[in-house]
């Protein structure tokens, strides 16, 4: 019953999740999609590797590990995913979240990028604002409004008609800017190309910065001392930068993760044991689904608690999903342990499986401290895992037969 239960659950928040798009829109997933044919309607689409080679007339939502936008959309992109090309232009916004993102085409409205690697081509031209956030962020195109951007290190090549607002560890101005400027950075550049059209505000962690015969006819660039409190914020929540983490710290995390490995391994041991080994045979459909799921609920959490009925449903949501990131971890570290116990075709008791799994715990952690990379791999094995959960819970697994040891054979025999 309990399976059943949650099953539901999840059933529902994937449906919640394109509950705007009900009416007139599709929902398609799989390991690999290609549009081929025209589409006058809304597209879902989640899988491993996507492809649009032919217009889409409405909205289009994309998670994938590899996204490819080469048609025209009609309305506005929503792209999840580790690898993303925008080659075509939207029709209105993009909003755009993933690894390594390249934009090609222009944008007619708004471009919103979350991404570990950006690249802005000198081909585009973005109607609206670029915000952007990253590890490492070039900007060629032309930018007709204004531009809000946190980076490591950011290239600055294309001009900005409006305003510009910039924290970043390295910051390289080498544009025109015809608005007003505030930069906060670690260490500022600013090259010969570079033009202030209008005053500058700024803070420079090496001290003062040059700006030579960058500063158009009467326009002033000031050091500003309080432009370094936006930068240390940004600085503190960025995973860019090492943080000091204390010993008690490291040990009150590592026994807390043990803490939630042993209960799920003490709880749900059974069901983790039927489904083990089957999570490598659809990793991109699971991909695409965990991405769905992980990326898409808050979304669907924010539009239903603005609603009155919704509110309650928000709430429900919210809290099991809430739950479900706290153990996340933890979850993605036991479907680790139980898929090498059946890969390696082992028959570890749940002693040696909780070892296991407090080892792949302590190397996910390991491996989220890497910046950028390390991030964006802990995030595509945890989406991976809770993909796979949702198909075990959905009866969509098989579960995997081990091929008898001869070793247990001959105990049996004896």
């Amino acid at each position: 019953m309990k399976r059943i239960s949650w099953t539901l659950v999840l059933m529902n928040l994937l449906a919640f999740a394109g509950f705007s798009f009900a009416q007139n829109s599709q929902l398609q997933s799989g390991k690999e999609i290609y549009i081929t044919e025209p589409v006058a309607k809304n597209r879902v689409l989640a899988a491993g590797k996507i492809s649009v080679e032919a217009p889409i007339g409405g909205d289009l939502i994309g998670v994938g590990g590899e996204v490819r936008i080469n048609q025209a959309i009609g309305q506005d992109i929503l792209l999840l995913g580790g690898d993303l090309e925008l080659n075509k232009a939207p029709g209105q916004d993009a909003r755009l979240v993933g690894g390594k993102i390249t934009v090609t085409d222009n944008v007619p409205g708004d471009l919103i990028i979350t991404g570990g690697e950006v690249l802005i081509t000198d081909a585009v031209t973005i109607g609206g604002d670029l915000i952007v956030a990253g590890g490492k962020v070039d900007m060629n195109g032309t930018v007709k409004g204004n531009v809000d951007a946190a980076a490591g290190e950011l290239l600055m090549y294309g001009p900005v008609e409006g305003a510009l607002n910039v924290k970043g560890g390295k910051v390289v101005m080498a544009a025109r800017v015809a608005g007003e400027s505030k930069i906060a950075a670690e260490n500022l550049e600013i090259r010969s190309t570079a033009r202030f059209e209008n005053n500058v505000l700024y803070w420079n962690k090496n001290g003062s910065a040059d700006f030579g015969a960058a500063l158009a006819e009467g326009v002033k660039a000031n050091f500003n001392e309080a432009l370094k409190a936006k930068y240390s914020e940004w600085e503190s929540k960025s995973r860019l930068f090492a943080r000091r983490i204390t010993p008690a710290v490291v040990a009150y995390k590592l026994a807390s993760g043990i803490l939630l490995v042993g209960l799920l391994i003490a709880f749900f041991g059974g069901f983790f044991g039927r489904i083990g080994g089957s999570a490598r045979t659809e990793m991109g459909k699971n991909f695409g689904i965990g991405l769905l799921y992980i990326l898409g609920i808050p979304a669907v959490i924010g539009v239903a608690a603005i609603t009155i009925v919704g509110l309650p449903a928000a709430f429900a949501v919210g809290g099991v999903y809430g739950a479900s990131m706290a153990v996340a971890s933890a979850l993605t570290a036991v479907v680790g342990a139980y898929e090498l116990n059946t890969i390696l075709n082992k028959d570890w008791s749940k002693g040696r499986i909780l070892l296991v799994s407090v080892g792949i715990f302590i190397g996910l952690k390991a491996l989220a401290a890497i910046p950028v990379l390390g991030s964006l791999g802990v995030f595509v094995l945890t989406a991976i895992a809770f993909g796979f959960l949702i198909q075990a819970m959905r009866g969509k697994v098989k579960p995997v037969e081990k091929t008898p040891q001869t070793d247990s054979m001959v105990e049996d025999m004896v």
